[in-house]
């Protein structure tokens, strides 16, 4: 009986271990794959755009689940651009403070929390370097506001959270306008893989 009172004890700690991560805050952070999406860009010769690999960390906060939901709102700072013509030395790199919301939903499996989740977003660029080539002006204007939508799907294991997110602008974050008027009225937007990790305290 002593045994039996050892064990159910010991399942009690490990079930409260387990599920004590799912709330918490967090430290984050990883690498942000993106690249800037003009399709009227596509149509100068000299122009081809490619993925920019950059980076984001922040910190968050992790709600405890109710019904497999919850919630976790972060604070990133997110580094996001695009090659030109495929050159190390040509980059369009943009600096972002990011608030996303992630809204999870998974299962609890005692050490390990598959979930999903959607994350609507909003943030301001705080930071430009921009290539030196002609058609990519220093007059160039970057928009200071962006926002969208990611989508993606994540692990608890314990205190560590891995997650990969797409996320798209829904807004134009630099105005081309003045160099051709074949890409007016278009979005020239950016969209990105970002894939974290997390410890949750």
């Amino acid at each position: 009986m002593k045994k039996i009172s050892i064990l159910f004890a010991a399942a009690i700690l490990f079930f409260s271990a387990a599920t004590a991560s799912a709330e918490g805050f967090l430290i984050k952070g990883g690498v942000t794959l993106s690249n800037l999406a003009s399709s009227s860009l596509k149509d100068f010769s000299v122009v081809d755009l490619n993925n920019y690999t950059g980076w984001h960390a922040g910190i968050g906060y992790q709600t405890a689940s109710v019904g497999g939901f919850s919630f976790q709102p972060e604070l990133l700072f997110n580094v996001k651009g695009t090659k030109i013509n495929g050159s190390n030395d040509l980059k369009w790199k943009m600096s972002y403070i990011e608030l996303p919301i992630n809204i999870q939903w998974g299962i609890d499996l005692l050490v390990a929390k598959p979930f999903v989740f959607a994350s609507p977003f909003v943030g301001y660029n705080i930071a430009n370097k921009q290539p030196g080539i002609s058609i990519f002006d220093a007059s160039i204007k970057t928009k200071p506001f962006e926002y969208g939508l990611g989508v993606g799907f994540g692990l608890n294991i314990f205190h560590i959270q891995l997650t990969a997110k797409y996320s798209w602008n829904f807004g134009a974050v630099v105005s081309l306008e003045e160099y051709a008027n074949a890409i007016r009225n278009v979005r020239n937007t950016t969209g990105c893989w970002e894939i974290s990790g997390a410890i949750v305290f």
